[in-house]
């Protein structure tokens, strides 16, 4: 059957395994003709299919495959397929040879002789077409749309699109109603984790796209690292009914050894809680892992602090008290009795409520009143937390001399608080205020991180 092509799954320049695709009618993977390199397989379905039972399943396979591009609910995706002439939306990948910019794997037809070095959205130039399609921005017909974007293979449900600005890949993100809050929520995070610097994190800042308010952060892989969930490490051996989720990714980890999980996840859930991020999936943290060695270099930056300080609260009054968590338990108050040794002491959050304030009111669009009631319920998480710290037995309190982040982590790609020098945030922190109005009529700008000079919006998290 013509519409069932034979394909490379490749990973890099090396061919993973041969398969058959619907490539006219579905995207789908649709028979598995012969593994040839099985260590390269995704790591789910190297351990859970092949290793177990010498065979890889087609449904996995396909669910692997799905997770790497456009959820169902993705924010326009459904005017997107009608602007491309695109009847399902697993066609999409196909567009783009299913490039990403979070790890390297892709597909070819057996008789494409097209390499890695020539196709990787890394270190090639890609369009812009399907981003500005995505927004609403573009002017082409479909006949003149370029489809060479990883925007095609970017999961998440939110609106975004990757521009490359002096070499460098950025994420622009948009938001979702009731509040709109979440892009300034990923700036409020990164004023945080700049202060707490007690864990590597990705810098967010505010950004927009014809008058839609987006947040921006920059690409902390490249060629040579992907990205690999934690989701994936997770599902390499099903989890006993005697075992905690938390403890049954302690124990996977530790299989493929990376280190230092714990103590990572410690300071991930103590910034959760402070925040009251409620969606800290299994999708949103991970680890990076070296694309040609597949040596797994240690946790992933933090990113993806948007769904947090009670967003999706409608109005003023926010539903505090019951904070809802993941992804370890259902509330917060139960989630951080997960953490072995605390690093954050009272003094370090003394001044987050009011440094929250000021930045809401200077780069959102929130009414006073609802940041007013942010800010209370900030000092009310903040209290309890410190409550929880003071009550903490001797061998979990802080204590002095924490090892920088560099020694404590192998991270080479962590993005920390020295590359932003004159951010828009310390500018706003120094009184050089821009309003609302002004930033609304600037024109469109991708500049890197520490030039953006924008408005506010949000940004949620991607959903795995």
């Amino acid at each position: 059957m013509s519409q069932h092509r034979r394909y490379y799954l490749m990973h890099k320049d090396i061919i993973v395994l041969e398969a058959r695709i619907n490539d006219e009618e579905s995207g789908a993977f649709t028979e598995i003709i012969g593994v040839e390199n099985e260590k390269h397989l995704p790591p789910d379905i190297l351990f859970l299919d092949w290793q177990k039972e010498r065979k890889i399943k087609l449904l996995d396979l396909n669910k692997w495959w799905s997770k790497r591009g456009m959820p169902d609910n993705r924010d326009g995706l459904v005017p997107l397929m009608g602007y491309l002439r695109v009847v399902n939306k697993g066609l999409l990948q196909m567009m783009n040879y299913g490039l990403s910019l979070s790890d390297a794997y892709w597909i070819k037809p057996v008789t494409d002789t097209s390499t890695w070095a020539q196709v990787n959205f890394f270190t090639n130039p890609f369009s812009m077409d399907i981003g500005k399609a995505m927004f609403g921005t573009s002017t082409k017909d479909k006949s003149e749309i370029n489809t060479v974007s990883p925007d095609l293979s970017t999961n998440g449900w939110l609106k975004k699109t990757w521009r490359i600005k002096d070499g460098i890949r950025y994420l622009l993100k948009a938001g979702s109603d009731p509040n709109h809050q979440e892009p300034i929520n990923e700036i409020l995070a990164t004023k945080l984790l700049e202060t707490l610097n007690i864990i590597p994190f990705v810098h967010y800042s505010l950004a927009s796209i014809k008058g839609a308010a987006c947040c921006a952060c920059r690409n902390f892989l490249d060629e040579n690292t992907e990205y690999v969930p934690a989701a994936l490490i997770y599902k390499t051996e099903p989890r006993p009914d005697d075992c905690t989720i938390y403890q049954h990714l302690i124990n996977r980890c530790r299989a493929f050894d990376i280190e230092n999980m714990e103590d990572f996840l410690d300071r991930m859930l103590q910034v959760d809680f402070i925040l009251a991020n409620s969606d800290r999936h299994l999708g949103n943290f991970g680890f990076l892992r070296d694309a040609n060695t597949l040596e797994f270099l240690g946790p992933a930056p933090l990113f993806d602090n948007g769904t947090s300080l009670w967003n999706h609260d409608a109005g003023n009054k926010l539903l505090r008290g019951m904070n809802l968590s993941r992804p370890f338990a259902n509330l917060h108050e139960n989630q951080i009795q997960f953490v072995n040794h605390f690093h954050i002491t009272p003094q370090m959050l003394a001044d987050i409520p009011e440094l929250f304030e000021e930045i809401m009111i200077m780069k959102s669009t929130l009414s006073r009143a609802r940041i007013r009631s942010i800010r209370e319920a900030l000092s009310e998480n903040i209290e309890s937390f410190n409550h929880i710290v003071e009550m903490a037995p001797p061998e979990k309190k802080p204590i002095g001399g924490i090892l920088p982040i560099e020694t404590s982590y192998k991270n080479p790609f962590a993005v920390t608080g020295p590359e932003v020098n004159n951010s828009v945030l310390d500018n706003i922190i120094s009184g050089a205020r821009k309003t609302i109005i002004d930033s609304r009529t600037k024109p469109v700008s991708h500049k890197p991180d520490e030039e953006y000079e924008v408005k506010m919006r949000e940004i949620r998290g991607g959903r795995y």
